[in-house]
């Protein structure tokens, strides 16, 4: 069995290490179909190389290349354009994704611009093993997601965002789109509908709170934050996703995972034990998952497929042992990158869920429905939990459930209650909740529905 056959089966795409903007570009352009060079843009954004800038990329070129073409005045000076290009840097270089792509670089792996519509898509390989392309399928496959797609496709056909007016003399208005070459099948297999319906079944709350999310953000939001929230929100839904599928890989069912969040800044030793051991275990389980599913017979490789180099330090497994440091790196990227856990520093080796404030008011913008715009917090506790894993203390059930699931230790009122109010305190600071009476918390989505 190949490599692409084993991911395939364990996942549907290869976990790579990956920014949520690699994701964004392979979802985009799955969604799109099609890309451009976008060769001008690429040689004044790019400021630096590791051989230095040279040919068109080279300030004293470039400056003759774009007065020439009509795109600067004859006055501006080489200094001035420097100036420009790092500027320019700065909005479109989306976490620091872009480089040289033309010649005399090679066309590397993994460029990605700031995304704001159709027009700035690029990447003819996107390094994000295809999780794009799979999660767009599987969304496809219902009407809630089909729902998000059609979002997503309205965000890129806008072409009025700030960005792409300053940018607008860069992008040549006759240039033509390529079709993307999309190479799933080959590396993967085949994504019938068998297999899209089990998946869309399994993920089918988190993809019902992606369609509440675009409805949310239909209202009142900017085009850069609604891009923002779609990605953040569909690469929530790719961790859970991550979860469940090991849960299955250990032969159990695919629900929501429990999160033990800590919202106390580590005042409670406890709790904070609690959430790092909770990290632990969940990547863990992803980690042993492809071992699981061999041990099942549900997969076949040999262990020269995933052999260690045996990396200094214990970072990589022995020499001809089977090495899945792989997904332990997805998971800890995934879940830093999209604030569900904390510290962000790489070097910080011991990790816990805590939910940055962005996260959270994105988490709740997928819950509450225009319809139904009020909840109180004990509603929007039980939905966090339910949907998206969120345990922090806030249902009544939590420590019950906690210790079901072998978190002992904890108090509830000197453990979770602290932690909930923190939560609440949280809320309240974001403009999404207001404490109307003592014990009566309601929460919603604009602050103007707040009593």
């Amino acid at each position: 069995m190949s490599k692409g056959a084993v991911h395939f089966k364990a996942l549907g795409y290869d976990p790579l290490r990956m920014k949520p903007v690699h994701f964004a570009a392979g979802f985009f352009l799955s969604v799109a179909g099609s890309r451009y060079e976008l060769e001008s843009l690429n040689k004044a954004a790019v400021i630096k190389h590791k051989t230095g800038l040279r040919d068109d990329y080279a300030h004293e070129n470039l400056l003759a290349a774009l007065k020439e073409a009509g795109l600067l005045d004859a006055s501006v000076k080489e200094s001035e354009l420097k100036a420009l290009r790092l500027q320019l840097n700065g909005v479109v270089g989306n976490d620091d994704a872009i480089y040289g792509s033309f010649k005399p670089y090679n066309k590397p792996r993994g460029v990605a611009y700031t995304m704001v519509s159709d027009r700035l898509l690029y990447d003819h390989d996107p390094q994000d093993g295809y999780s794009g392309y799979f999660v767009h399928s599987v969304l496809n496959a219902t009407q809630d997601g089909k729902a998000v797609v059609g979002f997503a496709k309205q965000c890129l056909d806008n072409h009025t965002s700030t960005l792409e007016q300053l940018i607008a003399p860069l992008l040549d208005a006759d240039e033509p789109r390529d079709d993307w070459n999309c190479r799933y099948e080959e590396q993967f297999g085949e994504l019938d509908r068998k297999h899209l319906k089990q998946w869309a079944a399994l993920m089918s709350p988190q993809t019902k709170a992606l369609a509440i999310l675009c409805r949310n953000l239909e209202r009142g939001v900017s085009h850069p934050t609604k891009l923002r929230c779609l990605v953040v929100g569909l690469c929530s839904w790719l961790f859970i996703y991550l979860h469940k599928r090991a849960a299955e890989a250990h032969g159990q069912k695919g629900e929501t995972p429990l999160l033990v969040m800590d919202f106390l800044g580590n005042t409670n030793a406890r709790l904070r034990a609690a959430s790092r051991f909770c990290f632990a275990h969940q990547r863990g389980l992803v980690f042993e998952s492809y071992g699981a599913l061999r041990n099942a017979g549900r997969v076949n490789f040999d262990d020269e497929l995933f052999a260690g180099k045996g990396g200094k330090g214990g970072k990589s497994a022995p020499v001809g042992q089977p090495d899945f440091s792989f997904l332990e790196q997805h998971y800890s990227d995934l879940s830093i990158r999209i604030g569900f856990a904390q510290p962000r520093a790489q070097q910080a080796r011991r990790k816990h869920f805590e939910l940055q404030p962005d996260t959270a008011r994105l988490l709740l913008l997928s819950l509450i429905t225009p319809e139904n715009p009020l909840l109180t917090f004990e509603e929007l506790a039980a939905l966090l939990r339910k949907v998206w894993g969120v345990c922090f203390g806030g249902c009544d059930d939590d420590l019950a459930t906690l210790r079901a699931n072998g978190y002992e230790g904890l108090d509830e009122d000197a453990d979770l209650e602290p932690n909930r109010d923190a939560f609440v305190d949280l809320l309240k600071r974001l403009n999404l909740a207001t404490e109307p009476s003592d014990g009566l918390v309601l929460c919603a989505v604009n602050p103007e529905e707040l009593p």
